[in-house]
């Protein structure tokens, strides 16, 4: 396989941010090699600081993270017809969610499946009172599948971080720092 490689030949599996910046990542890319056409996967470890587009994409899966994996649920109960909350109840639920969201890490995705079958696995971790992190998973959520309301919405999200990982892997966008150095 020699040459640059193709968009619509690179496939994501998997990417990791990583703690000090970089990305760790699986793709698969399809090549065609003494005319047969192979899938070669590529597992790489790139020190370079991602581009903004690509960490933000990343991260901005937080929500989906917490409410696929039922950390949510009091926000779901708070707004039940049931409930009936009084204000200062939704307040303080309202404040707990803030919290954590604010604790919660998305670190990555992982890919699999195909066609109605595709789907990802969301990763991070909540920072706890003592200063640990504990590592929280998403179920596997299914693009085809409308379990919670947002799949659709989430594999156009994972697209756009494939787009972004494409870029900084083969295009050379990554974070520029240099506009932060001192002159």
């Amino acid at each position: 396989m020699n040459g640059a490689v193709n968009r619509d030949s690179f496939n994501l599996q998997k990417v990791k941010l990583l703690k000090g910046g970089g990305v760790e990542s699986t793709t698969k890319i399809v090549a065609q090699i003494d005319g047969s056409t192979m899938e070669i996967e590529r597992n790489q470890k790139t020190p370079v600081v991602p581009h903004p587009d690509l960490e933000n994409s990343v991260r901005g899966l937080k929500e989906k993270l917490l409410i696929s994996s039922n950390y949510l649920t009091m926000r779901t109960i708070v707004n039940s017809f049931e409930f009936k909350p009084r204000k200062d109840q939704r307040e303080a639920v309202e404040k707990a969610i803030d919290i954590l969201m604010n604790k919660t890490t998305v670190t990555g995705v992982h890919l699999s499946g195909q066609d109605q079958n595709r789907g990802v696995i969301i990763t991070g971790k909540i920072q706890c009172e003592n200063g640990s992190s504990n590592a929280v998973n998403s179920p596997r959520l299914r693009f085809s599948s409308e379990v919670f309301g947002f799949e659709e919405e989430l594999e156009s999200e994972i697209d756009h971080i494939e787009d972004e990982l494409y870029l900084y892997l083969h295009e050379n966008k990554k974070a520029q720092l240099e506009a932060f150095a001192e002159e």
